[in-house]
């Protein structure tokens, strides 16, 4: 009789995706279900993410910077956190000087969690639920306090 314990099936945090690249954003959402995460959509552009973000709520926002549109990634999930109790986990190829200072300049993206595009699955998943527990944590200290 085995005693390792049941290994429960139960989907661990809602994320959204915010990715402009087909191929990339399908095999982001397959890599994702299988660390248990539950995909409630993909957006190409800010506005798509928004919406999605304002109809589906999800635990966290998994945010390319350089999308389609006229308005960024870094914009979009701006406006995301401001409506909503949202982690987002920036995903990105871009590690210039000149983007990491305009992401670390956005009120919004201060004290997010962010991974460059080459990271592994795994890694995705950590930083999404590393990210989720942050932001949990301070929504519940800025309720107690």
């Amino acid at each position: 009789m085995s005693t390792a314990p049941a290994v429960s099936a139960e989907k661990l945090y809602s994320v959204v995706i915010v990715e402009d690249e087909a191929i990339l954003a399908l095999s982001l959402e397959r890599s994702l279900r299988e660390f248990r995460l539950e995909v409630r959509g993909v957006a190409a552009t800010a506005e798509a993410a928004i919406a999605l973000a304002d109809r589906e709520r999800p635990d966290v926002v998994l945010m390319d910077i350089r999308i389609q549109g006229a308005r960024d990634g870094i914009e979009a999930a701006d406006v995301i956190r401001s409506r909503h109790d949202a982690a987002v986990v920036v995903l990105t190829a871009n590690s210039d000087p000149k983007t990491v200072r305009y992401m670390m300049s956005t009120a919004s993206i201060r004290g997010t969690f962010w991974r460059m595009m080459n990271a592994t699955p795994g890694s995705i998943a950590d930083a999404i639920t590393i990210a989720v527990r942050m932001r949990r944590r301070r929504s519940w200290r800025s309720q107690t306090t």
